[in-house]
């Protein structure tokens, strides 16, 4: 089992599996380690091996700048139904 943590103050849609994917092809030996960090900064995905797929993946926590509790409570629970879930698939 590999496990990512990725953290940030905001997403694009689908920037979690990129990276991912990216990360498995490099460990792959399928791309250059410098190709992570070109990518972040430039923001371009054209070129990069496939998205990884959304098994596995799942979003364990959300916070927010000063707190909001019942977000996070809100969060939290999101959180644990898709581990029950993913633990189903």
């Amino acid at each position: 089992m590999i496990r990512f943590e990725i953290e940030a103050n905001a997403f694009c849609q689908q920037m979690v599996r990129s990276i991912v994917g990216l990360l498995v092809a490099i460990g792959a030996g399928r791309a250059r380690p410098s190709v992570l960090g070109e990518r972040l900064q430039s923001g371009e995905r054209a070129g990069l091996p496939a998205v990884a797929p959304p098994h596995g993946l799942c979003l364990l926590r959300v916070g927010y700048p000063g707190g909001a509790g019942a977000l996070l409570d809100r969060a939290a629970a999101a959180g644990a139904a898709l581990q029950d879930l993913a633990a189903t698939l």
